[in-house]
């Protein structure tokens, strides 16, 4: 090619050249025509193409590898390269999928979803599931209502148990919108199960239905913790170690957050979603980790409530001998109300909580044996959080409407320090109130 070039190139200059001399002596009919003779490009290229054909049709020497002395480098190469070539054949066959297939793999995903969404038994479990997270709705939003307005509480053990219900509010809530949005495209009229395929984006809403499980798991433990502080501080607990209580939430929901880290570190699922769940291949031992420290904690949590009634109990008794302050007293008197309440929601925690693990354990043995829509029902058994809800909610009405005992102050003999403490009380209570109305009257 390059040397038709250049003799094509060196003619149609020398031959410019030399008609430039001769153009003035020519007629307008020569000189166009020695124009045309000289820019021969059809010539060149049908030569060009003759010649080219003639050599790609002569027949070609072998390629040869010379090795004077063993080499085993160059076998090492070769085989190297014919290695890679093969992997990039095989990559391209599999991103080039035949077209029959692609409707096989999408037949038997219509098929199974269809499969799915037509189980009786998951379509009871998601409607019960669905009225009894509806019924916790009102429910707690009645207890967070009891909680802002009781003034029984102190400040930290409120922020706990409002934390708690919140937590509940946020799981029933989007527990409700998973289950509902399965259901309506379960009943509504579709063709094919792939059109009824749950999306990823509304799968992403089942981190905040776990992470708000574990927030409740570890309420006990936490509001342990509180009243701990709240025993052996109880002589200036009730105005101070408001502190305590914003770390203590801080811990609580970061703890949650941990756990939540922890199970979903190695998330895997397949590439078709067929049911919003949590799914994980990482080490058994690993994502247990939540579950034996939440199961760990309830049995740590029974003992410390029993421990710390019985430690109110004495203080009750030796401050109606000593010179205690009302302060004092009424933090104790707090101390054994809320325990008496708090006891109720550990056992009852202690055993949704044992449930589950138990449950967990026996059920993830089974699973491989299980149909799909039957796994996801029985996913949804396991964690029965609304149940929990409604069973802890009745129980704690139920004991929040018992009569009170009365709190009596039993004075043996006359000690004007009992009245002198109660005064200072309500001169302190005068003084903010009129303090008060001063501040409103000022601003109208």
């Amino acid at each position: 090619m390059s040397i038709v070039t250049w003799i094509f190139v060196v003619y149609n200059a020398g031959g410019s050249y030399i008609a430039q001399f001769y153009m003035g002596s020519m007629e307008f009919a020569n000189k166009f025509a020695i124009v045309e003779i000289i820019h021969a490009i059809p010539v060149y290229y049908i030569i060009l193409s003759i010649l080219i054909l003639r050599v790609d049709n002569k027949p070609q020497s072998e390629f040869t590898i010379r090795v004077n002395t063993y080499q085993p480098h160059y076998f090492i190469e070769l085989q190297k390269f014919f290695d890679e070539a093969f992997e990039k054949i095989n990559l391209r066959k599999q991103k080039v999928l035949p077209s029959h297939k692609n409707k096989v793999q999408k037949a038997q995903t219509s098929e199974q979803m269809a499969q799915v969404a037509t189980s009786s038994f998951l379509r009871c479990v998601l409607s019960i599931t669905t009225v009894l997270c509806f019924l916790c709705i009102p429910c707690c939003l009645y207890s967070l209502w009891r909680l802002q307005r009781s003034t029984k509480l102190h400040f930290n053990s409120k922020c706990i148990f409002i934390t708690h219900n919140i937590f509940i509010l946020i799981h029933m809530t989007v527990r409700m919108t998973l289950h509902g949005k399965d259901l309506i495209n379960y009943f509504s009229p579709w063709e094919s199960g792939c059109e009824i395929l749950p999306s990823r984006s509304r799968c992403d809403l089942r981190i905040v239905y776990k992470l708000s499980a574990f927030v409740v798991e570890v309420s006990p433990f936490i509001l342990t913790a509180e009243r701990f502080m709240a025993t052996f501080r109880a002589r200036h607990y009730e105005n101070r170690y408001k502190w305590f209580g914003i770390f203590l939430n801080t811990v609580h929901i970061s703890l949650a957050f941990l756990f939540l880290w922890i199970q979903t570190s190695e998330n895997t699922g397949g590439v078709i979603v067929y049911y919003c769940w949590l799914s994980s291949t990482g080490n058994r031992y690993v994502l247990n980790i939540p579950i034996f420290f939440i199961v760990f904690s309830q049995l740590i949590t029974i003992p410390a409530l029993l421990y710390l009634l019985k430690k109110n109990e004495r203080f009750r008794e030796t401050s109606l001998n000593k010179r205690s302050t009302l302060t004092q007293r009424y933090q104790i008197f707090e101390n054994l109300r809320t325990l008496n309440m708090f006891r109720i929601m550990s056992i009852i925690t202690w055993m949704y909580v044992t449930y589950n693990a138990l449950a967990s354990f026996i059920i993830h043995f089974s699973l491989k044996s299980m149909s799909m829509e039957n796994q996801f029902a029985s996913i949804e058994i396991v964690h029965c959080l609304p149940v929990y809800f409604l069973i802890l909610t009745a129980f704690i009405l139920r004991e929040d409407r018992k009569p009170r005992s009365r709190f009596v102050l039993k004075v043996t003999h006359y000690e004007p320090q009992y009245f002198n403490d109660l005064q200072k009380f309500f001169d302190q209570a005068f003084e903010k109130v009129t303090t008060r109305i001063d501040r409103i009257n000022s601003t109208n």
